[in-house]
């Protein structure tokens, strides 16, 4: 009760939640209209965001957890993955004290806060989860040596960062387009030679 609070959005989320799952969990894997609406008539109702936000509560609603449940599992498992994900991304360029810092700094920025317990927008968050990761990936391939020639590693490199951007695609189309209008110029403003290895002593 403490981690879930009334927002923004939360009716939304409540009933695009519980609508999902059932109609998930009858065999309906993309639903697309909220079925149970109207006195079980139904409601075709325009869906703007992709599912990834309502996939994302499935593994917590198959152990039976209940709706607002999913959702609070589904956004502490969205943190976590930022997590890991901006911590890779940091090591490009810090010491991993200085990227445990960075991290934890990004895990309190105010943005991710206002999203999570003010506005609700739990699409959005996904799709700030999928960020560092396309970013940590984009900045391996640009640094790649390229006399090596496709290997394997360069191939499952380019395969991560393909998953890494369709799931930003499935989480929150605005983000998508704006992200992707400053992404495409990130090899020219993202120096090479900054790339600090050096290891904590």
């Amino acid at each position: 009760r403490v981690l879930f609070r009334s927002n923004h959005s939360v009716h939304f989320n409540l009933s695009w939640a519980f609508q999902y799952q059932r109609q998930f969990f009858a065999g309906e894997w993309y639903p697309r209209w909220l079925e149970y609406s109207n006195f079980g008539f139904g409601n075709a109702t325009f869906v703007f965001y992709p599912p990834l936000s309502f996939v994302a509560t499935l593994p917590f609603a198959a152990f039976q957890s209940s709706v607002s449940g999913s959702i609070i599992g589904s956004m502490i498992l969205a943190l976590f993955v930022f997590a890991i994900g901006f911590y890779q991304y940091a090591q490009c360029f810090f010491r991993r004290s200085e990227s445990l810092v960075l991290t934890f700094v990004a895990l309190i920025n105010p943005y991710l806060c206002i999203d999570l317990y003010q506005r609700g927008a739990i699409a959005e968050v996904w799709a700030i989860v999928c960020i560092p990761w396309i970013l940590w990936f984009t900045h391996q391939r640009m640094t790649d040596d390229r006399s090596g020639g496709w290997t394997g590693q360069r191939i499952g490199g380019v395969i991560n960062l393909a998953i890494s951007y369709s799931l930003l695609m499935l989480s929150h189309l605005p983000t998508l387009l704006l992200f992707t209008l400053v992404w495409w110029m990130l090899p020219w403003f993202t120096p090479r030679d900054r790339r600090k290895r050096s290891e904590e002593h």
